[in-house]
């Protein structure tokens, strides 16, 4: 694969700065803003039909609130609907130590390669690395220098880097091209996230001037999502006209030390509603402070949860 040419972002403000919430919280003012803008387009009954089709749940919302959320709005898993062909990136935010994430992009790359996928973008992966990964993938590189790539660079613990070189594997054997997308510095600060969620932005860019491309991000949950101070990697792309959607997990290997509270606490109602073992999805309104997803895919729970 070529090396790609940094483009000119002249039309890519700077990064976020905090709003005034002297009078308001964030969370407000966001809710306020959007509440405003969907009146003054919308007639009453547009607006009721929005109001239902993106059900709002708060990211500091209780477990009895989430218990009686998914039991109103739990729908099946439909890549092919949640994905729609018109939206040409799909970001897939992962928990980086779990192996349940990983198997579930595995299980589900043979149906993403039937919806038009044609490219994989991996975080595990520095640019500088992406001659070997496209060497391995021609057959022209043992698959241990692949692996020891995620040994040394992206061990999460047992198990994880072989089940990165699985996604590997069955990317390779699915046709699905590799983007090795990341930066790497000793200290990554607030200002080199941005820089690396913005050389992402850079990368996909490229790969989507071919109008038959689409590509699926598989990359830590804070890279991705809306509202945040720091401008996540699909904010970026928004910015430039690419249209995304961001997904995160919830369930799967129930870790006591997850930070990521939202999803756990769904994993919790679906532990109280007794469906702790059920695959479902949910559509999330994703005007949010902290949440900032379109979907969360609850997976079925294989470890007990210590939440």
């Amino acid at each position: 694969m070529k090396n790609f040419e940094q483009p000119h972002f002249s039309n890519i403000p700077g990064p976020k700065k905090e709003e005034d919430n002297s009078k308001m919280s964030r969370r407000d003012f966001l809710k306020k803003a959007a509440l405003f803008s969907a009146m003054a387009i919308l007639s009453p009954k547009e607006l009721l039909g929005q109001q239902t089709k993106f059900p709002e749940l708060s990211d500091d919302a209780e477990i009895e609130e989430i218990s009686k959320f998914i039991n109103k709005h739990k729908e099946p898993i439909n890549y092919a609907e949640l994905w729609k062909k018109e939206t040409p990136v799909l970001f897939i935010g992962e928990r980086h130590t779990l192996k349940s994430d990983k198997d579930e992009i595995i299980k589900s790359l043979p149906e993403f390669k039937k919806l038009g996928v044609t490219h994989l973008a991996m975080e595990m992966l520095q640019e500088k690395q992406q001659k070997i990964i496209d060497d391995y993938l021609a057959g022209k590189v043992a698959r241990d220098k692949v692996l020891k790539i995620f040994k040394n660079g992206w061990n999460k613990g047992p198990g994880i880097p072989e089940k990165y070189m699985e996604l590997i594997d069955a990317a390779k054997s699915n046709g699905i091209r590799i983007l090795a997308i990341d930066l790497y510095t000793k200290y990554d600060t607030g200002k080199f996230f941005r820089k690396r969620n913005t050389n992402w932005a850079r990368i996909a860019e490229a790969i989507l001037k071919d109008k038959k491309a689409r590509i699926l991000f598989y990359c830590g949950q804070s890279h991705s999502g809306y509202n945040k101070v720091d401008d996540s990697a699909n904010e970026i792309l928004k910015k430039i006209g690419i249209k995304s959607k961001v997904v995160e997990f919830a369930g799967g290997e129930i870790a006591s030390d997850d930070p990521y509270f939202f999803v756990d606490k769904i994993a919790k109602a679906a532990q109280n509603l007794k469906i702790d073992q059920k695959k479902f999805g949910l559509r999330i309104n994703s005007n949010d402070d902290v949440r900032g997803m379109d979907y969360v895919i609850h997976l079925p729970q294989i470890e007990e949860s210590n939440i």
